[in-house]
């Protein structure tokens, strides 16, 4: 059996263009985008991690946990900051004009 079968495979995010403010290194969605692909990097890291644990190249136990940790801790902010967005779009959608 392939580590690879049992493994979540990760997400690829592409970069889309849309239409913001000239400067799109400053906007809110540029910021979102570019939190999303570190979230992933942290995720493809701990499998990586955990790959070469699992095949015998890295020997070091502690360096796996402590990079499934980060992802753990980078997937639970971002959760957290998404449950926060939400609550406030539905704060807005709740107010009377």
């Amino acid at each position: 059996m392939k580590i690879d079968a049992i493994l979540p495979q990760p997400i690829p995010i592409t970069e889309g263009k849309t239409s913001g403010p000239a400067d799109e290194k400053d906007s809110f969605g540029h910021l979102l985008n570019q939190s999303l692909k570190d979230l992933n990097a942290s995720q493809v890291k701990a499998d990586d991690a955990i790959k070469q644990f699992l095949t015998g190249q890295g020997d070091n136990l502690h360096n796996v946990v402590i990079g499934l940790e980060e992802a753990k801790f980078n997937m639970q902010l971002t959760v957290q900051i998404r449950n926060k967005l939400l609550e406030a779009y539905k704060e807005m959608m709740r107010m009377q004009v």
